[in-house]
């Protein structure tokens, strides 16, 4: 039976979140893990089975908090507009922060495809209950998330290019409810 250690499991997340931000995935070992946090290598196992397993658990932490983020912007947006972009940035924020995770990954598509799918349904309901209740339309609710995806994953779409097509878009729904 394995021995309980108190905080093992906050200490061993604290210790990989901070690695991770000063030398990165490729670097990062359970090994060097377990030195840092006093413990055995067999302990972190006891926790997670893999050091890609350590590593989604404090991705999905982070993402997890990135959504809470967003629905409380969608809850204090003034306008469509102003919630998207906020959207957006806390989107982009989050894959800066994991940007070079997201290159390592990138290697193995298979794996990525099947996690765009689950963000870009994600980010869409965000995106609907906020075009709903401004816009009363949810239409372009996917288009946007993609959008937003590939925005904040990629160099190709600057915030100002973002922040002018959702103007637009948003302008032409506006036009057309009054027509």
């Amino acid at each position: 039976m394995p021995k309980i250690i108190e905080g093992a499991k906050e200490m061993i997340l604290e210790c990989t979140r901070k690695h991770l931000s000063e030398t990165g995935y490729t670097s990062l070992s359970l090994r060097l893990i377990a030195k840092e946090c006093h413990l055995g290598v067999g302990t972190i196992y006891n926790y997670f089975p893999s050091k890609d397993d350590l590593v989604a658990h404090i991705m999905l932490e982070d993402w997890f908090k990135c959504l809470s983020e967003m629905d409380r912007h969608i809850d204090t947006a003034k306008d469509a507009e102003t919630g998207l972009i906020q959207i957006h940035h806390d989107l982009k924020n989050y894959c800066i922060h994991y940007e070079s995770l997201f290159k390592e990954a990138e290697s193995s598509a298979h794996v990525v495809s099947s996690r765009h799918d689950l963000l870009v349904n994600q980010m869409k309901e965000r995106i609907q209950k906020l075009l709903i209740q401004f816009v009363h339309d949810d239409d372009y609710s996917v288009l946007l998330a993609e959008l937003m995806l590939i925005s904040a994953t990629k160099n190709t779409i600057n915030d100002e290019h973002f922040k002018k097509a959702i103007h637009q878009l948003l302008r032409k729904e506006h036009h057309n409810e009054q027509l």
